[in-house]
């Protein structure tokens, strides 16, 4: 199940005992700017904001980006580096790219993006799972309209990705 557009999925981890006796929990929220990619060639902004227990700001925490089954080779990146840092508002955005790289990235697949926060010796992960469709055959024509047993017919069309391009 996908998460809407702009819509988020949450992540709480395990509190554990700081230097100072007190527990630091915290949670992550991964949201997406829509819920799917298109093939071929498209963009979807992910927002991963930081918080401790009770809603406030983490800064500084590692956030660590990783594509799951075999996605750079469906042509899936992000924009800038996997390892990453919060800012001062406890977020960091990065885009995951679906680039045109020939047939294989437009047909309709899966981008799998791990996300793994690190605060201290507590670590939180979540795994993402985001359809890449939009692959459609256009303007099939067959060579017979009705087949019997043992019948052969020709069909041709062309495959566009999801930006319409074949």
């Amino acid at each position: 199940v996908q998460p809407p557009a702009d819509s988020g999925t949450g992540n709480t981890n395990n509190p554990t005992t700081g230097s100072d006796g007190t527990a630091q929990a915290y949670k992550f929220f991964v949201t997406q700017s829509k819920s799917e990619l298109r093939t071929g060639s498209d963009t979807l902004t992910l927002g991963i904001r930081v918080t401790d227990a009770s809603g406030g700001i983490k800064a500084n925490v590692p956030v660590s980006l990783q594509l799951l089954d075999s996605g750079t080779n469906f042509g899936l990146s992000f924009d800038k580096a996997s390892q990453l840092v919060t800012d001062a508002n406890g977020y960091v955005e990065v885009n995951l790219l679906q680039s045109d790289i020939g047939l294989v990235s437009k047909l309709d697949h899966t981008a799998t993006v791990k996300v793994t926060v690190t605060n201290g010796s507590v670590k939180s992960e979540e795994t993402l799972t985001i359809p890449v469709t939009g692959t459609t055959i256009k303007d099939v024509i067959s060579s017979r309209a009705a087949l019997a047993a043992d019948d052969t017919a020709t069909v041709t069309g062309t495959l566009v990705d999801g930006g319409s391009k074949p």
